[in-house]
């Protein structure tokens, strides 16, 4: 049953009807994008079968997304292994950042994203930056719960730390990407590792939990997620597996961020995600962290990179190289 209604989809995974028509401030692109419809959203996925269903959905709609980006660009991609985690490695022609790195850690809420799927923000950043790109493929729920994901991530820094400076690390992710980011700082400083120059948490999913008033307050307004009642509570019931869900490892709006590394923070005014954004952005502040918050105009969770090649979509990655730059080219 779950196959059959995605069918319909298949492309388009991440679209709802938003109740509030499209602002005029933006692109028609993104107007389109706001105005459109998201059928898959409630699913909720409960068995082994069911995800692995929703899994290759999914699937699917990432890679075209990716391939997009891809046959646009001069793109060069390597797939390897770093600590024992697949990896990609993506390179542009226009290398400009002398060996420094940034490692992309994929959004999907733990269970979604793996693979070619999760290349899209990689790719663009290979393209447009410059900076030499080392994307993880951290192992997913339901197969791996809490805490494979972080155990993956940290593994693969501290690997990356044998042969490049932390001060050439910059660390960046969408969603739970977003949180892996803001997760392995912390990994980082409880462990005595070196810190990484810079992170951008963008929409990170910072309280894994329904806590922030932007759950209630976006619900149905978000045209990506929607609602946390969709299949985003069954994402954190397949990975926390009966955790504390305030742990800081899996919501890190919970995590002394004191010592972290300066820090961009991205939402949007319609993201369901907001809350998580701005309480994180609060941790940020109460412990002395410098940090900067973007918050687009109209968009949903994740909406920045959904349109390809928009002027929003480009205007987000300037946004992000010019953060990186500033911090890591000085």
């Amino acid at each position: 049953m779950l196959k059959k209604l995605i069918l319909s989809t298949a492309f388009v995974p991440f679209l709802a009807l938003a109740s509030i028509p499209a602002p005029t401030t933006v692109s028609v692109d993104m107007q389109n994008l706001i105005n459109s419809k998201n059928t898959i959203w409630s699913f909720k996925p409960q068995t082994n079968e069911e995800w692995f269903m929703f899994k290759d959905i999914m699937y699917a709609s990432g890679v075209n997304a990716t391939k997009a980006v891809f046959d646009n660009y001069d793109i060069a991609m390597q797939e390897t292994s770093i600590a024992n985690v697949p990896c990609y490695i993506l390179n542009s022609n226009s290398i400009k950042s002398n060996g420094k790195t940034l490692i992309y850690i994929h959004g999907g809420g733990y269970v979604i994203g793996g693979g070619l799927s999760g290349l899209t923000e990689a790719a663009y950043m290979a393209a447009l930056s410059g900076y030499k790109i080392i994307a993880i493929d951290y192992r997913l729920a339901p197969e791996y719960k809490y805490p494979y994901a972080v155990d993956d991530v940290f593994n693969v820094y501290k690997e990356l730390l044998k042969t490049t400076k932390a001060s050439d690390i910059g660390v960046y992710g969408t969603s739970t990407g977003g949180a892996l980011t803001l997760i392995l700082a912390q990994k980082a400083k409880d462990n005595n590792v070196p810190m990484m120059k810079a992170i951008a948490a963008l929409t990170p999913w910072s309280d894994i939990d329904k806590i922030g008033d932007s759950y209630l307050t976006n619900e149905n307004i978000d045209n990506s997620i929607v609602s946390y009642e969709g299949w985003i509570r069954s994402a954190a019931d397949a990975y926390a597996s009966g955790f504390d869900l305030k742990d800081p490892y899996l919501s890190p709006v919970y995590g002394d961020t004191q010592g972290f590394c300066p820090t961009l923070l991205v939402s949007g005014t319609r993201d369901l995600f907001l809350s998580n954004t701005v309480r994180m952005q609060q941790n940020l502040i109460e412990h002395n962290v410098e940090n900067e918050l973007i918050v687009y105009e109209g968009q949903s969770h994740a909406q920045y990179y959904f349109t390809f090649n928009s002027k929003e979509t480009l205007a987000h990655f300037n946004n992000l190289i010019k953060f990186f730059d500033k911090h890591m080219l000085q």
